[in-house]
């Protein structure tokens, strides 16, 4: 994943080199503006940060840096939003055992 450089690269950067095992990492996407409605959650159980690499900067000016992070299993939790007015309408999810090489939920 790419995302700028912030208060959490150096521990990032620890447990890349530690090869320390995460037990659950969950990554949340919201909506842009002022209603900050959730839309994705991305959830990864036994990882393990493969790479913390830096990537220069951005237009903004700002640095950036590409994590890459190896997991167990991973699940995708969508969020449906209705048109008419942003509200949920329910959620749709898939996931995958690597370990197992089966579906998971």
């Amino acid at each position: 994943m790419s995302k700028y450089v912030d208060r959490a690269t150096p521990k990032l950067f620890e447990l890349c080199c530690r090869g320390s095992h995460i037990k659950n990492v969950t990554i949340r996407i919201h909506r842009a503006g002022t209603e900050k409605f959730k839309y994705m959650d991305i959830v990864l159980e036994e990882v393990l940060i493969a790479l913390v690499s830096g990537q220069g900067a951005e237009q903004s000016g700002f640095p950036v840096e590409v994590v890459t992070l190896n997991y167990g299993r991973i699940k995708f939790e969508y969020s449906q939003q209705r048109r008419a007015d942003g509200g949920s309408a329910g959620i749709v999810s898939g996931g995958w055992d690597r370990t197992a090489n089966k579906p998971f939920a």
